[in-house]
């Protein structure tokens, strides 16, 4: 089929064909809690099943980056775990950077054969402002991917993709799900601010 595309087609094609992981399940878990100074607690929690797809063994780590924006309560890394079916790793490695304001949790690496899968899992809690919002970019190729938010009814919630994609909303509660497929490095957002004001407020 490649042959028959034009040059920028084959090279996509030859782009999907070289990945390596697939995500078969992907959650972003954002809890919201107001707290005085008009800053919001933002606890996050992400959890990837990812198998290799690829015909080679390949290594990889659970790891999670978050910023500290200098208010006075600061953000921190909770967990960070890798584990397939016979081994887990709940060691994390921290470091920080940009002089403090981002910091990296990370586990060892672990290699996987072909066709075999592994879970990473990472908690963290960023201090964000009662205005404000959360990004996150996922790095693997995923098969519907979710958004859940808990969030104070005071604050009026908002959850989608950078892409121009389908987001579907539960009706009843603040999941945000994603049908089919998703190409890695799109960017998930959870946007929030207090009912009753104007979205293009700062």
């Amino acid at each position: 089929m490649g042959y028959f595309l034009p040059d920028d087609l084959k090279e996509a094609v030859r782009y999907i064909g070289a990945i390596d992981w697939f995500a078969e399940e992907f959650s972003l878990t954002i809890k919201l809690e107001t707290l005085p100074d008009e800053l919001v607690r933002c606890t996050i929690k992400v959890r990837k099943y990812l198998r290799n797809v690829s015909p080679y063994t390949n290594e990889i780590n659970s790891y999670i980056h978050i910023d500290d924006w200098g208010h006075p309560q600061k953000s921190y890394l909770f967990s960070c775990s890798i584990k397939t079916a016979s081994v887990e790793n709940n060691k994390m490695i921290e470091r920080t950077d940009n002089n403090g304001f981002t910091l990296h949790g990370e586990t060892d690496k672990f290699s996987i054969y072909p066709r075999d899968a592994v879970e990473c899992l990472a908690e963290a809690v960023e201090i964000k402002r009662l205005n404000d919002d959360f990004h996150y970019v996922l790095a693997y190729c995923a098969r519907s991917p979710k958004i859940y938010v808990e969030a104070p009814e005071e604050l009026e919630i908002l959850a989608g993709l950078n892409a121009a994609a389908p987001l579907q909303k539960h009706p009843h509660t603040n999941l945000y799900e994603l049908p089919g497929f998703y190409l890695p490095w799109q960017e998930m957002v959870v946007r929030w601010f207090p009912r009753g004001t104007s979205r293009t407020e700062p």
